[in-house]
């Protein structure tokens, strides 16, 4: 969800889909289902009201109630994320490595099998059938220098406090 929000407030139109009852399986619950769209839907509302939104990008949620409609999503997205529960295979590499609009393929979870069929943890920008990859320690790596320059900032000024835009804005100072 934050992934989702910080792209649309760089201008990126950002479709966040729900994952289908059928790839959960025995680990689909309804009610956490629909708190997790109630959230995305309350974080879309956020973003249009927010200062990110005059970058131009957008927020949409998408109830993906099976698999199809994220097949039909596909063949639109240029910047795909899996970022769904530990240890469940969301993407077959059949799916994503025919789809000519998927440049980007980026896999939150770090537990196998992993989000993405095919995409190792490692990755770091490597190629695969014309796309670039990154796995969970490729992004996670970075995401650990933010939190020890966030915190080191912390101790810069005993009023600081840094919301989700203030972490934001220190990695993109790291850049």
């Amino acid at each position: 969800l934050r992934a989702a929000v910080l792209l649309a407030g760089e201008g990126c139109r950002v479709q966040l889909a729900s994952i289908p009852k059928q790839l959960l399986g025995t680990r689909f619950n309804p009610d956490l289902a629909q708190r997790t769209l109630a959230s995305g839907f309350k974080a879309a509302e956020g973003f249009k009201s927010s200062q990110s939104a005059a970058s131009g990008g957008s927020l949409q949620v998408i109830d993906a109630s099976d698999s199809a409609i994220l097949e039909k999503l596909l063949d639109k997205t240029e910047i795909l994320i899996a970022a769904g529960p530990a240890g469940l295979p969301m993407l077959p590499r059949v799916t994503w490595s025919a789809r000519s609009p998927l440049k980007w393929l980026l896999d939150f979870n770090l537990t196998e099998p992993l989000g993405i069929e095919g995409i190792k943890p490692g990755d770091d920008f490597t190629e695969y059938d014309g796309k670039r990859a990154l796995g969970a320690l490729a992004i996670g790596n970075p995401k650990m220098k933010v939190h020890k320059a966030c915190i080191e900032k912390l101790f810069e000024r005993n009023d600081l406090m840094l919301d989700a835009e203030g972490v934001y804005g220190v990695a993109k100072q790291l850049l």
